[in-house]
């Protein structure tokens, strides 16, 4: 069965436990990378920010890129 609840996606959902200064107030803000908790976690190289936190050093440029558009290409709307 897929699953197919936004919510339990990641769109609009204040993360459990990043904790703050980790991108911004949402797991997924559709419409705007930037803003979106899942992309700076992938996108940055900070430590005890960065995800996966264990075995990576580098950041996946390609990777970081494909998650940024596939965020901006959602409807855009605001989180609450």
């Amino acid at each position: 069965m897929d699953n197919t609840d936004e919510f339990t996606l990641g769109v609009c959902k204040r993360p459990g436990s990043a904790g703050g200064g980790v991108g911004g107030e949402f797991d997924i803000v559709p419409g705007d990378h930037s803003v979106s908790i899942l992309w700076y976690r992938m996108h940055t190289e900070e430590s005890g920010k960065m995800m996966p936190e264990l075995g990576r050093v580098l950041r996946h440029d390609q990777g970081s890129r494909l998650i940024a558009d596939w965020i901006d290409a959602m409807p855009a709307r605001a989180c609450k």
